[in-house]
C-alpha cells in the first residue's frame, strides 16, 4: 500500500490508517511538538525506538507516511539496526555502515527513492528497562554523520526529553503493561538517561533478568510484588536478589539497589 505516489504527493486517505501506527494516529500532535520543542533543523526526520527487554517494541516518529508501508508491505523486516549486538554499548551508530542483506538493502532503496529519506545516523541510550533509538534521516546523504551527531548531540537529547514527556500519556495508554516503568512515568530518570547523566547498567555482571528484578526492588516491590510482575516464583525472585548481592558485593539487597544506581 504505497502512501504516496512517484511526485511525493499523499494518495491515501490517513484516517484509514490511524489503527495501524501511532505515528498516524498522534501525527497532529508530533508534528505541533517538532516545531514547538525545536527539532534540530539539520535533520529531515526522526523516529524513536522503544525495544523493551520482553521484545515488545514502541514506535513514534514524524515519519507516518513511511509507517503505512511499513506495517502493510513488511517493511520491518529491514530493522537490522534494532539488532541488540550491533548497538549495545554505543552512544551512536551510522546505519550506512551495516552490512545490510538481500532483503534489506531493497528496503532501504524503497526508503531512499519514494520517500526521499536517507539513514544518517541513530543514537542509542539504554537503562534496564528498556533500549531506546533515536534514528535520524535527511533528504541527503550526510557526508559525515559522526560530525553531525557531536554538533547536535546535546540540541536533539533536549528535543527528544522534551517530545516524550508531551507523549508520555499517550505512550501509557499504549503500553498498559509497561505503565509501572520509571523510563516511561519518571520525567526526571528519562532525561537522565537520555542525556547520560546517570549510570545504573551493570549490564556486565548483572544479566537482564538480574537487572529487571534490581529495577522493581528500588520501586520498593516486594518479593511476592516482583514474582507477580515477571511471572516467576518468589524463590526464583529470592535467588535472583542472592546472585545481585553476591556479584556486587553487598550485605544486603537495599546496598545493591545503591550501589547500581551509584
Amino acid at each position: 500500500m504505497h502512501s504516496v505516489d512517484r511526485n511525493g504527493n499523499i494518495c491515501v486517505n490517513l484516517n484509514d490508517f490511524n489503527e495501524i501506527s501511532s505515528s498516524i494516529r498522534f501525527r497532529d500532535k508530533i508534528d505541533f511538538l517538532t516545531r514547538h520543542y525545536n527539532c534540530p533543523k539539520s535533520i529531515s526526520s526522526f523516529s524513536i525506538s522503544l525495544l523493551f527487554k520482553c521484545g515488545q517494541r514502541y514506535y513514534l516518529s514524524n515519519m507516518y507516511l513511511w509507517a503505512i508501508p511499513y506495517h502493510t508491505e513488511g517493511l520491518y523486516r529491514g530493522d537490522v539496526d534494532h539488532d541488540r549486538a550491533l548497538y549495545h554499548g554505543q552512544e551512536f551508530f551510522i546505519q550506512r555502515d551495516v552490512k545490510y542483506d538481500s532483503i534489506q538493502i531493497p528496503i532501504i532503496q524503497t526508503l531512499e527513492s519514494r520517500y526521499n529519506l536517507r539513514t544518517t545516523f541513530a543514537m542509542v541510550r539504554q537503562c534496564p528497562e528498556c533500549d531506546i533509538l533515536i534514528e535520524v534521516y535527511n533528504k541527503e546523504k550526510v557526508p559525515d554523520p559522526q560530525v553531525l551527531y557531536h554538533e547536535i548531540r546535546d540540541e536533539l537529547e533536549l528535543f527528544i526529553c522534551h517530545f516524550l514527556e508531551a507523549m508520555q500519556q499517550e505512550i501509557i495508554s499504549a503500553l498498559p503493561n509497561k505503565k509501572w516503568l520509571s523510563i516511561l512515568i519518571d520525567s526526571e530518570y528519562r532525561k537522565k538517561v537520555i542525556t547520560r547523566t546517570t549510570i545504573i547498567y551493570q549490564s556486565a555482571i548483572l544479566t537482564p533478568r538480574e537487572l529487571h528484578c534490581l529495577s522493581l526492588i528500588a520501586q520498593g516491590k516486594s518479593t511476592k510484588e516482583v514474582a507477580e510482575q515477571l511471572f516467576l516464583s518468589n524463590e526464583t525472585v529470592t535467588t535472583h536478589a542472592k546472585s545481585i548481592r553476591q556479584k556486587l558485593e553487598c550485605k544486603n539487597i537495599t546496598e545493591a539497589v545503591s550501589k547500581a544506581i551509584r
